[in-house]
């Protein structure tokens, strides 16, 4: 596996709306999938995918996490999501199980076009 460098990290971060960077910083959600590879790229942006984390019995749950970033809007329940409208680009709040750690997310999820993620 590789690993992304820090410019690119940094590229990825900055490009994403500030309700999305606030709770991925704040450790709650792993970024994954085809945004990473389009905002390296250069290509056009078709949504963000996040994946809640469960790291305690009081994490967040996918709907949480929606609700944080879609405030004051309403996040729209799917199957498998919670899709938040609104911001720069589509969001959706995926769940796959109770993951605990990025690895379990990548381990869960079938990223056919691009396996990556990006956590802290």
């Amino acid at each position: 596996m590789s690993v992304l460098n820090s410019a690119d990290v940094s590229k990825v971060v900055r490009m994403l709306p500030k309700e999305v960077r606030k709770t991925l910083l704040k450790g709650e959600c792993v970024l994954a999938g085809g945004f990473i590879r389009d905002a390296i790229a250069g290509n056009e942006i078709n949504d963000i995918d996040l994946f809640p984390l469960y790291t305690s019995p009081v994490s967040h749950n996918a709907e949480s996490v929606a609700i944080q970033i879609a405030f004051p809007y309403e996040p729209e329940p799917s199957q498998h999501a919670f899709n938040v409208k609104g911001l720069k680009y589509p969001v959706q709040v995926i769940r796959i199980g109770r993951p605990e750690n990025a690895q379990q997310v990548l381990d869960r999820f079938d990223f056919t076009m691009c396996r990556a993620a990006i956590w802290f």
